[in-house]
């Protein structure tokens, strides 16, 4: 054989060695209880998720793997949140901690999955999962903004006002009973205004 033709067999076995390896592996790598995906996000290792999601990037159906794990995770935290015993008692920990999720995993997926549209579709998705378990979802986010409208922005920069109500408008987003919201946040306006 030519040196161009063993040239040409050696890029297509090595290119064929890298898509078994990836998709045989893939799955695998992602559900590693130590290593895996889950624990990566816990320990916020953007940089080590980044190198996943590269990796995988190059036989792309396997970023379902990842993307699947993150849609399913989150959806996990989220229940946690809205079933958590304390965050039913107290509406201003309950927005915050879904506020707090949002930020982390809105960062993982723009920093280490470079805002792929398919994993930003994925984590909207599991947010609209878990908000909409329980309509008091609705009903703490128009005690938060009340209780953020009354007190809480004293002494608040104009851009960090800016902020907090991008992320509580980005949470309302995903919530189905808006119409609930309106309704007591009307009843909240009526107090505050008299």
């Amino acid at each position: 054989l030519s040196p161009v033709c063993l040239g040409s067999l050696r890029r297509a076995a090595s290119i064929n060695a890298e898509y078994m390896g990836i998709t045989t592996f893939a799955e695998i790598l992602v559900k590693n209880d130590s290593s895996g995906c889950i624990p990566m996000f816990d320990k916020n290792m953007i940089d080590d998720l980044a190198r996943m999601y590269r990796l995988f990037s190059r036989i792309p159906p396997t970023l379902e793997h990842i993307s699947g794990c993150l849609k399913d995770y989150v959806k996990d935290l989220g229940t946690k949140i809205v079933t958590d015993p304390e965050n039913k008692k107290n509406p201003k920990k309950f927005v915050q901690e879904v506020l707090d999720l949002r930020k982390k995993y809105h960062n993982i997926v723009s920093v280490a999955f470079e805002q792929n549209r398919n994993f930003e579709r994925h984590l909207k998705e599991a947010f609209e999962h878990f908000i909409n378990l329980d309509m008091r979802a609705a009903q703490y986010l128009s005690l938060y903004i009340d209780e953020m409208l009354k007190k809480g922005l004293r002494g608040v920069s104009e851009a960090e006002i800016e902020d907090k109500l991008r992320n509580v408008v980005t949470i309302f987003r995903y919530l189905s009973d808006k119409d609930i919201f309106e309704d007591f946040y009307k009843q909240h306006l009526a107090a505050r205004l008299l």
